[in-house]
Formats: C-alpha cells, structure tokens, sequence
C-alpha cells in the first residue's frame, strides 16, 4: 500500500536520517515507487497552480472592492477590466486545471492499479518466503548466522541482536557473483547472507543491485573480499517458452537443507491470467521463493515465486524472459565494469536427473535475509 503522508514529507524535505535513506534507496530500486512519487509530485505542483490563481483572483476582487469604496473606479469599469482579466487568462487557466485533473485520474489510476498487484498477494496467493524468527531454533543456529571476516567469509559487520527474519532461495546468473531472487524476500533487508552448501558449507554477504517489485525478481551481488567467484556455470536461461505438460523440476531451501521438486508445466498463465508467470505442478512450501525452475534438459525457464492457498498442487513461477527485461533494465552505472556476462553453453543436456543435480546444487544458495 502506498504510503502518501511519507511521499509528501519526503517532498517537502521533512524526512531524515534513516527513514530519508531508506526512502531514497526505495526511489533507486523500485521504478514503480519512484514512478509513484514523481506522479505524487505532478498531482501536488497542480494544486499549488490552482491555489496560485485562485488567490491572484482573490487579491484583484479586493483590490477593486476597496477602489469602488473609495469612488476611485466607476463600478462599470471594474467589471470590464475582470472581464478583460479571465478573458486573457481563461487559456491559461482551462489548461492548469486540466493538467490538474489528468495528474489526479492518472494517480489514482496508478495506485489502485499497484493496490491490485499487492492485494492479489492479500487473497489467495502466497508468497514462499520462510519466516524463520517464527521457528524453534536454538541460539547457537542463531548465533552461526552472524559470522566474522575469519569465519566462512562474512564481514563481522552485522549486529548480533538483529536475528534472521526471512529465509529463501537464490541462484547464480553469472560466475563473477550476480545471483536471482524474488523482490519480496529481499527488498525490505537490512542485511542479506547468500550460502552456499553443497559440499563445503560457504557464506557470503550480498546487496541488492537492482529491484523488479512488478514480477517480483530481485538482482543481488556479491560483495565479501574473499569471494572469488562460482566457476562456471553448467546451465543457461532459456530462450523458449514451456509447453503445456513439459517436465520441470526445482531446488530450493525450504528447510535448512537443499530439497528436490518436479512437475509439469500445468498453465502458460500465472495467478489470475498473468502472462508473466506459469502455473506449475511442482509441490512448493515457505522457502522455495527465489528458487530456479529447470526443463528437463537444465534450461532455467522459471522462478518460483508463489502458491495459490485455495487449491492443492498450485504454484507459480516467473518467467525467465523477465529476469532478461530486468537484467536488460538495470542503470549500466550500478553494474561492474563488465556487466553481467550469462552463461551460453548447456553442459546437462544429455546428463541423468541425478547427474544434472550434482552440477546444479553448487550454484542454488540459501538466501537468508536479516
């Protein structure tokens, strides 16, 4: 839901320290928000021009009250030159004033427009981000979150009293660091961990590059000095659309251990027709968010993201053509010096299920967000 009063105390410079800097970093990464707020500002400078005008009409009613009252001006005059007045000003005003009203529909327009993106998510759809603080874990699983420069590679810059709040599932998109993820794990974080677990436990601390709230991706990047890169990649992002009943299968981290789904592709649409998205019938709990959808050749051609709580067997994912738009969308100046170079050869093609899997777990991280 869009909050307006912090919109205009941000307009009016009423915003500081930590609330300023979480607005502003907003403003950097959702191009909707900011989209939002300038269209908030449109609206406001509207009103101000309208008031401007009403009071300069305001300001020559009482000037030629008190001439008339002192026989200064005829009162036939007085009416000729307010007349003389709107009728040079009409265009001028007809033109404030229709900017005005287009401003308020296009706003409104906008934000119940947002208000269906968000409320569809308020029904029957759920997000599958995993609520760790609700879960029964001891202080020393607690305390192995929070690691030092000299322990698996995180910088000891994260106070121990703020505790995990969201957990989910990532995965590399290049060698140099950029991973996938879903916006709505990531983009209220004060902190993000990416770890790795396959076969030797690794944990890196990361950022969010760039932000997609509209089909709900999120960009992050590695940022741990230690880090050296994940190698090469085994699979590519698809270039082809599923087809209806195609096998599919997914990794993910639902539980503090790597798990394996598979099912078919049972909708070309997502939640409520959207084209965005597929509907799968891969089985999905809290945690799979973010988590990468295979063909059965190991071609990423989804991301999980959701489930419909009203019926069994239902989830969505993201299209892979989006994480290209976005990727295709991100400020050139928020990118290393050679952007993101994806991966063009497929090395599971012609690997068993299982052969496929032992490539592909070094690369799906836990994604634990504080």
């Amino acid at each position: 839901m869009v909050d307006i009063e912090q919109i205009e105390d941000y307009l009016a410079g009423n915003l500081q320290g930590q609330s300023l800097q979480q607005f502003e970093a907003q403003l950097q990464t959702d191009p909707l928000f900011a989209a939002r707020v300038a269209q908030h500002q449109k609206l406001l400078q509207g009103f101000r021009t309208l008031k401007s005008r009403s009071a300069l009409k305001m300001q020559l009613d009482t000037f030629h009250t008190e001439m008339e009252a002192e026989g200064k001006v005829p009162r036939l005059r007085r009416i000729y030159s307010l007349q003389t007045w709107v009728n040079r000003h009409y265009p001028t005003m007809a033109v404030a004033a229709s900017v005005a009203l287009i401003t308020v529909f296009s706003t409104i327009f906008t934000m119940q427009h947002t208000e269906k993106v968000e409320t569809k998510h308020q029904s029957h759809y759920q997000y599958l981000k995993r609520e760790v603080d609700r879960l029964k874990q001891g202080q020393q699983a607690l305390a192995n979150d929070i690691v030092s420069e000299n322990n698996n590679n995180v910088p000891a810059t994260k106070p121990t009293q703020n505790l995990l709040k969201y957990g989910g599932t990532g995965f590399a998109i290049s060698a140099d660091g950029y991973v996938v993820t879903n916006y709505h794990l990531v983009s209220r974080a004060d902190s993000i961990i990416i770890e790795q677990k396959a076969k030797q436990e690794k944990r890196f601390k990361a950022k969010m590059v760039y932000g997609d709230k509209e089909h709900d991706l999120a960009l992050l990047k590695i940022i741990s000095p230690s880090f050296e890169g994940f190698g090469t990649l085994p699979y590519t992002l698809g270039s082809k659309s599923a087809e209806l009943g195609e096998d599919i299968f997914t990794l993910a981290y639902p539980r503090e251990e790597m798990v394996y789904g598979e099912g078919s592709i049972s909708a070309y649409s997502g939640y409520e027709g959207d084209t965005n998205a597929y509907q799968v019938s891969v089985p999905v709990n809290p945690g799979n968010s973010g988590g990468p959808l295979f063909d059965k050749k190991g071609n990423v051609i989804g991301v999980i993201s959701g489930k419909q709580t009203d019926a069994e067997g239902v989830a969505f994912a993201q299209k892979t053509e989006n994480i290209r738009r976005m990727l295709a969308a991100i400020p050139k100046d928020s990118l290393e010096k050679n952007g993101i170079v994806l991966a063009k050869n497929n090395k599971l093609r012609y690997l068993d299920r299982t052969a496929q899997l032992r490539k592909i777990q070094d690369f799906v991280f836990h994604v634990k967000v504080y």
